[in-house]
């Protein structure tokens, strides 16, 4: 399966990592062009960095692996790209103190959803630590 990753941080990293060892070949891409390389560098495999743009095309799945408040901005930039894919959502609205940062308001996967018309969100991997994810196999 072709999975594009938005993000560079420690879920993308978790899970692009698993996916590239089951067989997938991952697109990673972020927000800063030279962290995607070096995590596609860092996971190896059939890893490789590439655009936010290129990484949502490349993907039969996407996974949105950024902060709360950028997510929506970007899928809203990539709407065309994710146009009938799914798009897995991993994050956490929670802030410091454990604050919910949606108030009250739509949630993350609600806000992706309308930020991105056409994907098919899916709210997925957000309930366990990166650190679960990095386990050989995943428990």
């Amino acid at each position: 399966m072709r999975i594009g990753v938005l993000g560079t941080g420690n879920m993308a990293d978790a899970l692009a990592t698993h996916w590239v060892r089951a067989g997938h070949e991952v697109t990673i891409a972020g927000r800063d062009a030279h962290k995607a390389e070096r995590l596609a560098m860092r996971v190896g495999g059939s890893a490789k960095p590439a655009s936010l743009r290129a990484a949502a095309e490349s993907g039969q799945v996407v996974l949105a692996a950024l902060p709360f408040g950028a997510g929506a901005d970007v899928a809203r930039d990539l709407h065309a790209a994710l146009e009938g894919k799914v798009l897995l959502d991993c994050s956490n609205p929670v802030g410091p103190g454990f604050r919910l940062l949606t108030q009250g308001g739509p949630s993350a996967a609600q806000r992706l959803a309308a930020a991105a018309p056409g994907a098919h969100v899916v709210k997925a991997f957000n309930l366990c630590h990166e650190d679960v994810w990095r386990m050989r196999p995943p428990v």
